[in-house]
């Protein structure tokens, strides 16, 4: 039977959101930020047939966020969301053995 991993790529929250920056200050951005990756998560520890939630970040937070929701977290090297879900996606077979 195979093991289900869902990957969770998170840039630094203070990164995040930028484009809302001429409307929101980076307090709330962050804010938004946070609450949207708790409920993203959370939806993913809902889900059934995903066995495991592997986070790919650097964001402190995102790492206690994370390992509240019981989730694995890798810690992040890559330069975009697409270069974070391939490590992630490298990463998965031997976060999943755990």
């Amino acid at each position: 039977m195979s093991t289900v991993v869902a990957i969770l790529p998170a840039k630094r929250f203070d990164d995040a959101k930028q484009r809302l920056a001429p409307a929101f200050q980076l307090g709330h951005r962050r804010a938004l930020v946070e609450s949207m990756f708790s409920d993203a998560i959370l939806a993913l520890k809902r889900v059934p047939s995903i066995d495991q939630t592997l986070v790919v970040t650097s964001d402190p937070v995102a790492t206690q966020i994370a390992a509240g929701h019981e989730a694995i977290v890798i810690d992040d090297s890559a330069t975009s969301h697409s270069e974070a879900a391939q490590l992630g996606i490298t990463r998965a077979p031997i976060a999943s053995a755990r």
